[in-house]
């Protein structure tokens, strides 16, 4: 019996043995297998943050050509002599008016004239480079050199569209301040008030111009403008007519008030002895024996203007002197306009 006992506790013994050292068999190959994982994560991690970063890469360069891309369809693709018709700009108005005018004719007393008018015009604005811009202007009217007002008549008839303004404007670089105009252009003098004792306010004069601005310190500004503009053509060894004009003048800014001050001198050439310009029967300020000028036009012009803020309310006052140096047959040579 004991004997027997022995054998089964040796065999027990044996077995726990044999046990113990399947276990710690295992527990070597869990740990292998455990290291093997933990290399093949680490090469897993590799290979994705290399990919990370090759994203990334892939990300800012495709960032970058989009932005290039953008860039050049921004600029057109345009060839650069033809860049500037990217800087083309439009403006333009349009007005609609009732008109009621009551006049005395004749001694008569003409009571309610009415009509309807429009005004219509489109500008088109260039700047073909630094230096030169260009400028076109059609308006609706007639031949009418102060106007572009159309009435509306004719029974449905349509309307006339004019040239109006057409004009190069050149202000070099070099000359800060100095703009060169030709063309059909804005009247290029400074008018105060915007009056309409020399100037209408819808003129736009045809020939060169020059206008130039500079500064003589923190409140002072020296301006000049001048130019020479044809009225008529020479046809037939006449002559023509035309218009040449100076002006200089200074504005001062003081406290908040602005003031302004100079002279002009207008030679109209070849009027004399010559038929009016635009309207029969009309002198447009000259005396005319059978629509034949009598005068001369050399006009001679001071003016002053001040212009300052009310509670915030522009405000200013201006006055000009004109006289007629070339007039002759009549003491009526001399006008003066004041406003606000």
């Amino acid at each position: 019996m004991q004997k027997q006992m022995r054998w089964v506790v040796m065999l027990f013994l044996g077995m726990g043995i044999s046990w113990q050292q399947v276990q710690a068999d295992e527990m070597d190959d869990l740990k292998r297998l455990v290291i093997r994982q933990g290399d093949q994560i680490k090469s897993l991690q590799k290979k994705l943050d290399t990919y990370e970063t090759e994203d990334q890469k892939m990300t800012l360069i495709f960032q970058q050509k989009l932005t290039e891309r953008a860039s050049k369809k921004s600029e057109s693709g345009l060839p650069d002599n033809l860049k500037w018709i990217e800087k083309i700009k439009f403006s333009g108005d349009l007005r609609y008016r009732h008109e009621t005018i009551d006049e005395e004719s004749g001694g008569d007393w003409n009571d309610g004239h009415n009509r309807n008018r429009i005004r219509a015009r489109l500008m088109m604005n260039a700047a073909v480079n630094d230096e030169w811009d260009v400028g076109v202007r059609i308006a609706s009217g007639s031949e009418d050199p102060v106007s572009t007002n159309q009435t509306l008549s004719g029974g449905f008839t349509s309307k006339n569209i004019w040239l109006d303004m057409a004009y190069l404007d050149y202000h070099p670089g070099a000359v800060k301040g100095l703009h060169v105009v030709g063309g059909k252009m804005k009247n290029p003098f400074h008018n105060v008030g915007k009056n309409q004792l020399i100037w209408d306010g819808d003129l736009t004069m045809e020939g060169v111009a020059g206008k130039y601005k500079t500064s003589l310190g923190e409140s002072t500004e020296l301006f000049a403008n001048g130019g020479g503009f044809w009225l008529r053509e020479d046809k037939d060894d006449s002559g023509g007519q035309g218009l040449w004009g100076a002006q200089i003048g200074l504005t001062q800014a003081l406290d908040g008030v602005k003031v302004t001050g100079g002279a002009s001198y207008y030679d109209y050439g070849g009027v004399q002895g010559d038929p009016t310009l635009n309207y029969k029967g009309k002198s447009m300020g000259n005396i005319f024996v059978d629509d034949v000028y009598v005068s001369d036009f050399n006009i001679i012009e001071l003016f002053g203007e001040m212009g300052f803020s009310l509670l915030d309310i522009p405000m200013g006052f201006y006055g000009n002197f004109v006289c007629n140096a070339g007039a002759e047959h009549t003491s009526e040579d001399q006008g003066c306009m004041v406003g606000y």
